[in-house]
C-alpha cells in the first residue's frame, strides 16, 4: 500500500519535483523490502521500523541497483529536509548511518563512471540503429520495439520510465502540473520531472513519427489495455502491469540485445547517451546550433557534453 498521508510525515513535504523523486524512491525501497503499511497507522512508524536495518536496506538496494543504491539511500537521508515527524521518527544515529552508506555508494559510483568512461568503446549510431530496426522487424509493437525505436533517435536517461500517458485525440497539452507526460495527438513529450528539472526547465521534445507510429499500433491491437504510462514494464511477479512506473535501465539493454548484434560496450542508457553526443561532435561541421539542440533534447548542457566527449576522445587517443 501507498504511504499513508493522513497526518503522517508527508503532510509538509510540499510537492516540488524533487521531494517526489525522493518519496517514489523510498517508496520503492519499502517494496523492495516487502513493507506492508497500514491506513491505522498515520504515523507511519511501520515505515521506519522497516528501516530500522540499515544494513539489510543496503544489500537489497545494492542486490536490485548496484550502485544506483546511491540515489535510493539519498532519498532515505533528504527525507528529513522536508518532514520533521520523520527526521523525529528515524533518529539522528539511523540517519547518520544511511548517510555514510550513501556516501559511501556515491563515491563508489563516482569511480565507476569515471572509469566506464574513460575505458568506454563508443557504439556507433549506425550500429543502434541497425540493432532497432531489426528489433522493429522481429518484435513489432513490443514494449521492446518502442523502447529501441525512442533510444535510437534521443539519447535520454531514465526518465522515460515516469512518463503519463495523455491520449485524449482532442488534447494538445497535459495538465498542468510537475509531472511528465506524453501527448498522443501532438506526439510530444513533456518532462517536468526529471534529473536536471532545476538547472534544465521543463522541456517540450517532439518525437518520430515512427516513434508514434508504434503507440499507434499497440493501442489499435490493445496490447497494453487501459493504459497510464508511456512505456509499461513488469512488475515483481511478471505480469505486465501498465501503471507500474519507476526505473527502465535493465529493460533497455535488453532491448537492445534482442537483435543479437555484437555491441563495443553494453548498450545500457550512458553508453546510448555516449553513442548520441560523439556522432554529433565527431562531425567537425556540425554547428553550434545543432549542439544545442542536441543538449537540449537530451536534457542536459552544451558544457557537460563537451566535457563528456572529450573524455571519450582521449579513451580512444591512448
Amino acid at each position: 500500500a501507498a504511504i499513508q498521508n493522513n497526518g503522517g510525515i508527508w503532510k509538509s513535504t510540499g510537492k516540488n519535483p524533487t521531494t517526489r523523486q525522493y518519496k517514489r524512491r523510498l517508496q520503492q525501497t519499502l517494496d523492495l523490502l516487502n513493507c506492508q503499511m497500514y491506513e491505522n497507522d498515520p504515523n507511519n512508524r511501520d515505515l521506519i521500523r522497516c528501516l530500522q536495518d540499515a544494513k539489510r536496506t543496503e544489500l537489497a538496494l545494492v542486490t536490485k541497483y548496484n550502485h544506483g543504491a546511491k540515489d535510493f539511500l539519498n532519498a532515505i537521508v533528504q527525507i528529513q529536509r522536508v518532514s520533521e515527524k520523520y527526521k523525529r521518527l528515524m533518529g539522528e544515529d539511523l540517519l547518520k548511518e544511511y548517510l555514510a552508506l550513501e556516501k559511501k555508494h556515491r563515491k563508489l559510483a563516482s569511480t565507476l563512471a569515471g572509469e566506464k568512461v574513460d575505458n568506454a568503446e563508443v557504439i556507433p549510431m549506425a550500429l543502434l540503429q541497425k540493432a532497432a530496426k531489426t528489433v522493429e522487424i522481429e518484435y513489432p509493437n513490443t514494449n521492446e520495439h518502442l523502447i529501441t525505436a525512442i533510444y535510437s533517435e534521443i539519447g535520454l536517461r531514465d526518465d522515460l520510465g515516469n512518463v503519463h500517458m495523455m491520449l485524449n485525440g482532442r488534447v494538445n497539452n497535459p495538465p498542468e502540473d510537475e509531472q511528465n507526460w506524453y501527448v498522443f495527438r501532438t506526439n510530444t513529450l513533456h518532462m517536468r520531472d526529471y534529473k536536471n528539472v532545476r538547472s534544465q526547465g521543463h522541456k517540450v521534445i517532439q518525437l518520430s513519427p515512427k516513434v508514434k507510429s508504434v503507440i499507434s499500433n499497440q493501442i489499435k491491437a490493445k496490447v497494453y489495455p487501459n493504459r497510464l504510462w508511456l512505456i509499461p514494464q513488469p512488475s515483481s511477479d511478471g505480469d505486465k502491469k501498465v501503471n507500474a512506473k519507476g526505473t527502465l535501465s535493465p529493460m533497455i539493454p535488453a532491448a537492445f540485445k534482442l537483435s543479437k548484434e555484437t555491441f563495443p560496450t553494453p548498450p545500457n542508457i550512458n553508453a546510448i547517451r555516449h553513442a548520441h553526443v560523439t556522432h554529433l561532435l565527431r562531425n567537425d561541421k556540425s554547428s553550434r546550433e545543432e549542439r544545442e539542440k542536441l543538449a537540449d533534447r537530451m536534457m542536459s548542457s552544451i558544457d557537460i557534453q563537451y566535457t563528456v566527449y572529450n573524455r571519450l576522445k582521449r579513451a580512444r587517443n591512448t
